[in-house]
């Protein structure tokens, strides 16, 4: 792993660094889903009847709603980052390629092939990523926009359901 990572230069270890909090940001939203909002879920209609007004339920609803969704844009964000960093690295890799053959000449095919092959390491690194999390983040966001939808539901029968308290 220490090659790899001196191969590929310091860009690796700032696709790390983004690979740590990439996951970090979406096991902290699985834990949520399925360690805080489970139970929310199951009391939501029982808490939303002891509320006195409706406005006050579909407040409450989109209160319910923000915290589900909350991190999911920083996740995608870093997401589409990591391509990009990892085409940061292979283009910072190929200057340091053509310096090397600007010093020592075209003549050694060897030394082009290892060169060419260490810049590509950030890229495959940084779409690796970007897939893994994308992965990870699938079945949480179809979660994300199914319960969406069913808040979305719940808001509009609570905002034209008739108030049961005065």
């Amino acid at each position: 792993m220490a090659d790899f990572f001196r191969e590929g230069g310091p860009v690796l270890w700032v696709l790390f660094s983004l690979g740590v909090v990439l996951m970090l940001l979406i096991v902290e939203r699985a834990s949520y889903v399925w360690g805080i909002y489970r139970p929310i879920k199951r009391d939501l209609h029982g808490h939303l009847e002891r509320l006195p007004h409706p406005y006050v339920r579909v407040s409450q609803l989109g209160d319910t709603a923000r915290a589900l969704q909350e991190g999911f844009p920083l996740i995608k964000c870093l997401i589409g980052l990591c391509p990009l960093v990892g085409l940061l690295g292979t283009v910072c890799g190929m200057i340091a390629v053509f310096d090397t053959l600007a010093i020592q000449g075209s003549g050694n095919a060897r030394l082009l092939a290892a060169g060419v092959a260490r810049t590509i390491y950030p890229t495959l690194t940084g779409m690796s990523l970007a897939v893994l999390a994308l992965l990870l983040l699938h079945p949480l966001e179809h979660y994300w926009l199914t319960e969406q939808a069913r808040l979305d539901r719940l808001k509009w029968e609570n905002l034209h359901a008739p108030s049961t308290r005065s």
